[in-house]
């Protein structure tokens, strides 16, 4: 009786697994949500801003920091120039002429300059 309950357990155990990996879509794994594996690639690069998470720069205190801040305390807290790529691991910023990359994890949030006339 506990072979035959076993075994109905293991069973069940491996149909559990095989319906859940058939709803997995493979096909689609250019998913266009920031935790996957995307890339934005904007060309002609796009003007904009990248602001860093003050805690990575070397924040002390506990206070709150606006979010589109440029500089807090005499410490810049963000780089503008052209965006050139949003990737899921980094933006990549073209910043007085030297091209930069941001790891994705020390960004705090991204702008984009509207072009004239809109």
């Amino acid at each position: 009786m506990n072979r035959r309950i076993a075994r109905g357990a293991v069973a069940l155990g491996l149909a559990t697994g095989l319906l859940l990996t058939a709803c997995i879509n493979y096909e689609g794994s250019e998913v266009t949500n920031g935790a996957s594996g995307t890339q934005e690639v904007f060309d002609p690069p796009r003007k904009g801003s990248v602001y860093f998470r003050s805690d990575v720069l070397g924040k002390a205190n506990d206070q709150p920091t606006p979010v589109l801040t440029d500089v807090h305390n005499g410490a810049s807290l963000s780089l503008h120039g052209q965006i050139q790529e949003l990737r899921s691991d980094a933006v990549v910023l073209k910043h007085n002429g030297r091209r930069v990359w941001i790891p994705r994890e020390n960004v705090l949030a991204v702008t984009f300059d509207e072009p004239s006339g809109l």
